[in-house]
């Protein structure tokens, strides 16, 4: 198949075969006489199991050095299993800075709310955020 059924099949731009070629996800592949690029079906999967990679928050180099085990013959689904777990971690953590960072920002615009209209110098754009009580502190 060519490169355009290859993007329509596996939902994504040529542009993105073409980056992921170059980055070593893909390897290069056959061409027609014509010059034109050719895949198989494995190219197809291959490129499937990228995208749902990344889907999963895997890093383009956790899902280079996965595609080389296998190529290699090793088995990866426990390594699969491992980034998922650091990236659930990884989520967790990010979850609980974002509600702190909610919290926060609740009590500012609170804050802000509760007191009368603000009026701005003619060198202030937003006296709310340059002000000392100012902007939250992002965590």
């Amino acid at each position: 198949m060519q490169i355009g059924e290859l993007a329509a099949k596996a939902e994504v731009k040529i542009s993105t075969i073409r980056f992921y070629e170059r980055a070593g996800l893909l390897p290069a592949p056959g061409r027609s006489q014509g010059g034109r690029r050719l895949y198989q079906a494995r190219d197809l999967q291959r490129l499937r199991f990228i995208r749902q990679a990344q889907e999963f928050g895997f890093a383009l180099n956790d899902i280079r050095h996965l595609l080389a085990t296998r190529e290699h013959g090793g088995a990866v689904c426990s390594e699969v299993q491992t980034l998922a777990q650091r990236e659930l971690a990884r989520t967790d953590y990010k979850l609980e800075h974002l509600r702190a960072y909610r919290r926060e920002l609740q009590r500012t615009l609170a804050r802000w709310q509760q007191q009368p209209q603000p009026t701005c110098s003619s060198r202030e754009i937003c006296g709310l955020i340059e002000r000392p009580h100012g902007p939250i502190e992002k965590i």
